[in-house]
């Protein structure tokens, strides 16, 4: 499928949401999210939006476990005091995903950096199945690395494309029938802020094609 492309998009059913993806109701909670550091953003996303504990989330940051609990309750705590609303647009946040997809699957590190926010967090959650970052990757220009090489690594023949997630727009690649990745996104002001990518073969089961 070519980037941007709209004629094989399609709906991924309701089961989608088993895969480790947010639901509608997860994602409402997680526009309220404020700025936060990027950790701390991790953290509130994994757990607010993606319902993970605190061992898996102390794993998938490359933080001890007591350590990511307090991180939680200050994200939670910090949220509650001062908002910040994610893009909900649904062709703001289709364009965004166009735009990221296109970027790397050409290998176009700049064009991928102007969509993304200075401050985004992509985190991985591979199960140890996979060679996903076993830890949160924090910045513009390291995300749009990491990215642009998730992409370049994935199974030959394996099609990248943008199919409707949920409530929102975001990235499949499938082998065959089969999926090895889902990727979801929070944007901000039509900015990429957020990436949660799943390649965890436990949390895609639910992903039919």
């Amino acid at each position: 499928m070519c980037p941007g492309s709209r004629a094989g998009v399609r709906r991924a059913p309701r089961s989608a949401a088993r895969c480790g993806l947010p639901s509608a109701r997860q994602r409402r909670r997680s526009r309220r999210l404020e700025t936060l550091s990027p950790v701390e953003r991790a953290v509130f996303v994994l757990s607010e939006a993606f319902g993970y504990g605190h061992h898996e989330m102390a794993h998938l940051v490359g933080r001890k476990h007591a350590t990511v609990r307090q991180i939680a309750l200050r994200a939670r705590k910090a949220v509650e005091t001062r908002h910040r609303r994610y893009d909900t647009d649904q062709a703001t946040r289709r364009q965004a995903t166009e735009r990221f997809l296109a970027a790397c699957l050409g290998g176009d590190l700049n064009a991928l950096m102007e969509v993304l926010a200075p401050d985004v967090t992509m985190v991985s959650d591979g199960g140890g199945f996979t060679g996903a970052p076993r830890t949160a990757v924090h910045g513009r220009e390291r995300v749009a690395r990491a990215a642009v090489i998730l992409s370049a690594h994935r199974p030959y023949g394996s099609p990248a494309q943008i199919f409707q997630v949920n409530d929102g727009p975001g990235i499949v690649i499938h082998s065959g029938r089969a999926p090895v990745l889902a990727a979801t996104f929070h944007l901000a002001k039509g900015k990429i802020e957020v990436i949660h990518v799943v390649s965890n073969p436990e949390k895609l089961t639910g992903v039919v094609l």
